[in-house]
């Protein structure tokens, strides 16, 4: 009876940690030019992240090798930022001294979730993960959501409206958000969430989901589009003009996505529990 109250304990207090908003390691993904303004944009999004108590490295990972492969696998979360350069991530790795094409390796040999927070990677020319290989610029005042799955954890805590909407950006400033041309689906994906014009605003895909070029996700992979332009003398950063309900978005799913799968803690609390009765 001691052994499983002290399993238990163990189980709710790893349980406890790893579900609370703060804990985990983060890669950041951004273009590795110091002078490029959009990955200067993006360090908005990382200073966030380090205030919650994330600890946040970044860097380019534009050459995928053995080194940066595990360096990848190791966090408990990726990030694409908007400030990466998708034409950076579709070349070819040398993983385990064989030749693979990047966007099969990003999609398949990177096992820890991924975030990606850029319409450009999604395209037939980069990762494959919708059939569609352009983006468009939409201005409007503001940009609405409307939540196709209202129970997922990007909305917890946020009221949505009767229509189950919420606004993206904040009423009164003209905004240019990069979308995807309208799709009827994801693929082997679930669309989250549309745009104001119909346009695929947030999409996942399980680990073991197929892409259209027929790799498999390696993990959980999730499509968070809130990719503001930077419009001269308007926008500073890639956070400036979202709502707060955007950033709650952000931070709802980046604590959904640290939480390691049930089978590891079940690991971790079995082990725990085998340590207690050997003792």
């Amino acid at each position: 009876m001691k052994n499983t109250v002290v399993a238990c304990l163990l189980l709710c207090l790893l349980g406890g940690a790893v579900l609370e908003a703060g804990t985990g390691n983060i890669i950041w993904v951004r273009r590795s030019d110091t002078a490029n303004l959009e990955r200067q944009a993006d360090q908005v999004w990382i200073d966030h992240l380090v205030n919650q108590g994330y600890t946040v490295t970044d860097g380019g990972y534009e050459v995928l090798n053995d080194q940066t492969l595990a360096e990848l696998n190791a966090t408990d979360l990726i990030i694409m930022g908007r400030g990466s350069d998708s034409g950076a991530y579709d070349d070819t790795a040398t993983i385990g001294g064989n030749s693979v094409q990047e966007e099969v390796a990003w999609n398949s040999l990177v096992t820890a979730p991924l975030l990606n927070m850029t319409p450009y990677l999604t395209r037939t020319s980069r990762w494959n993960w919708l059939s569609t290989n352009s983006t468009e610029g939409v201005d409007l005042d503001p940009h609405t959501l409307t939540a196709l799955d209202p129970d997922h954890a990007a909305f917890t805590g946020i009221v949505l409206d009767g229509n189950n909407q919420i606004n993206v950006t904040t009423p009164g400033v003209l905004c240019q958000l990069e979308f995807n041309p309208v799709l009827p689906d994801a693929g082997n994906g679930t669309i989250i969430a549309l745009g104001t014009n119909g346009q695929i605003q947030i999409a996942e895909w399980t680990a073991g989901a197929s892409f259209i070029d027929g790799s498999v996700a390696g993990a959980r992979r999730m499509l968070l589009n809130l990719s503001i332009d930077l419009n001269a003398g308007v926008l500073t950063n890639f956070m400036d003009g979202l709502t707060s309900e955007s950033i709650q978005m952000f931070d709802n799913l980046v604590a959904d996505m640290v939480v390691p799968e049930p089978a590891t803690l079940l690991i971790v609390g079995a082990g725990a529990l085998f340590i207690r009765r050997r003792k």
